[in-house]
């Protein structure tokens, strides 16, 4: 029998949808909605021991739609929404380092590599960036190229661009 799992699309900015995936009290998916049936589909493949169901009802759901609308609406600089992290242990390494940097900060990738003691690992700091499945909670969006522009991000750079404004930045 699997376990109860819930999902939902959610508006909290007039230019942003997220899929939202709950679990177990628990948040595993807070991502740009950009392809939905390709989205629930890879969110089924990857954690196939849970039975998904649309439920934007959900009290875990509530929450993060709050919170990220609080977000948008810069009342909230950050977030205290339980995430789960799917990934090898540098990858959570680098998305707990994240959570770490401060509302309107911007570091580098090697910035980023440093602040988590692996100076060396900026290219496999990008990569564990660019993985990450908690859009905004996780604040990929603010690690930028070393050269201070806007460098890449695995979304779309309109959505890294949002929400850099919203945090005080344009680039």
């Amino acid at each position: 029998m699997s376990t109860p799992g819930h999902w939902a699309i959610l508006k909290p900015h007039k230019d942003l949808h997220l899929l939202v995936a709950v679990a177990q009290n628990t948040t595993h998916r807070i991502c740009y909605l950009s392809d939905k049936q390709r989205q629930l589909e890879t969110l089924k493949d990857d954690l196939p021991a849970i039975g998904w169901k649309e439920n934007a009802k959900e009290p875990l759901i509530k929450v993060v739609e709050t919170q990220t609308k609080q977000y948008f609406a810069r009342k909230r600089k950050s977030f205290d929404i339980p995430l789960e992290f799917h990934g090898s242990q540098f990858q959570k390494t680098v998305w707990t380092g994240l959570m770490r940097v401060p509302f309107g900060d911007l570091l580098s990738y090697g910035d980023l590599a440093s602040f988590i003691d692996k100076p060396k690992a900026a290219r496999a700091v990008g990569g564990a960036v660019s993985a990450c499945h908690h859009l905004i909670v996780v604040p990929c969006h603010r690690v930028i190229a070393g050269n201070g522009t806007i460098g890449g991000f695995g979304c779309n750079l309109h959505v890294k661009r949002l929400l850099l404004h919203v945090e005080g930045h344009e680039l």
